[in-house]
């Protein structure tokens, strides 16, 4: 929030402008603008003074960043919308305070039919292997068990989700 102009200042516009000074020379001379002059004037027409009112501190948030920051943690999969249903705000509003807390979109799938043991024989069964001539063809498709793309998290710290997905069976 600016700071205001000082009374000195608007007692000097207010006296040249009784004494019959134009709009336009007062707003050169004291390098202010013509809204703010209007405004002074009608005050002090209005109340015999230009003290500037007092300013009004930023009303209170109606959640705290703390609440947003459970929600997230609780389920991190949930979509703005619902987020935002929760707390009776807009996505907008609640995208803001996500951002503002550092909280961020993303998401690392993690395979629920993972095998570690069989990854880690793979791994060392084509470590030496030539890739170089290597032709990759992708065959992908949609599914019927599609999962949520994305999850929030604080910045820096990652979001694991699991699909379940059939996988090819050799």
């Amino acid at each position: 929030m600016t700071k205001a102009y000082s009374n000195d200042l608007r007692e000097r516009v207010i006296k040249k402008y009784l004494d019959g000074m134009s709009k336009e020379d007062i707003v050169n001379i004291f390098v202010i603008g013509l809204d703010t002059l209007n405004r002074w004037i009608r005050k002090y027409k209005k109340t015999g003074n230009v003290e500037p009112e007092k300013q009004t501190k930023f009303r209170e948030r109606k959640f705290s960043d703390e609440e947003i920051l459970d929600a997230v943690r609780s389920k991190s999969s949930l979509r703005l919308k619902e987020i935002a249903k929760k707390f009776s705000f807009t996505h907008q509003a609640v995208s803001d305070r996500l951002k503002l807390a550092g909280v961020t979109q993303k998401k690392t799938f993690l395979y629920q039919e993972r095998n570690e043991e069989k990854r880690q024989e793979f791994i060392a069964k084509i470590k030496f292997e030539d890739f170089s001539k290597i032709v990759y063809i992708d065959e992908s498709g949609l599914k019927n068990s599609m999962t949520d793309e994305y999850g929030w998290s604080l910045r820096g710290t990652p979001v694991c989700g699991e699909k379940k997905e059939e996988r090819q069976k050799d």
